[in-house]
């Protein structure tokens, strides 16, 4: 088993990386685009936090839960950096494959599981906030609105003005 000294090697590795990154990012801007940058600062937040915090339990299965969040997180948000000109040349969510979805909704899984960790109650708020965006075509009244496809929804947490 890794010691639990050799992890923290590793995570102060990459905040400094992270760091080191956001200082050339912002004097040089090596990208069209804001969203590469954020894909980027969330994937290295994700491995430091998920890599730094406490496990879901006591043992192995806990840990290597918490390196799959990791893993799902770096392939996504990886996915995001090395294909953002496919995705945000995507004329709405119609046009985005079902891999483009599926990788926005483990996005959004693995940053709800770490909102749920950090503070229940902004977990509950945050699917709260989902479901009226999802489901407020059911709600009467003033509360309702026209409601959001799924695909939309997803292509929407991604997408931002150039």
């Amino acid at each position: 088993m890794v010691s639990r000294n050799l992890i923290e090697k590793i995570i102060s590795i990459i905040a400094i990386s992270l760091c080191a990154y956001l200082f050339y990012a912002t004097t040089f801007g090596p990208y069209k685009t804001t969203m590469v940058h954020r894909a980027i600062f969330l994937a290295m937040m994700l491995i430091i936090f998920f890599g730094s915090s406490k496990p879901l339990g006591q043992g192995r299965w806990a840990l290597g839960v918490d390196w799959f969040i990791i893993a799902l997180s770096t392939f996504s948000l990886g996915y995001m950096v090395v294909f953002w000109e496919e995705i945000i040349s995507a004329v709405g969510a119609t046009y985005l494959s079902r891999l483009q979805i599926l990788v926005g909704f483990i996005i959004i899984l693995v940053v709800l599981e770490g909102v749920r960790r950090m503070n229940f109650v902004l977990f509950i708020l945050a699917l709260s906030g989902i479901g009226y965006t999802l489901y407020g075509n059911y709600l009467p009244g003033i509360l309702g609105h026209p409601g959001m496809d799924f695909d939309r929804f997803v292509y929407l947490t991604a997408k931002r003005k150039r």
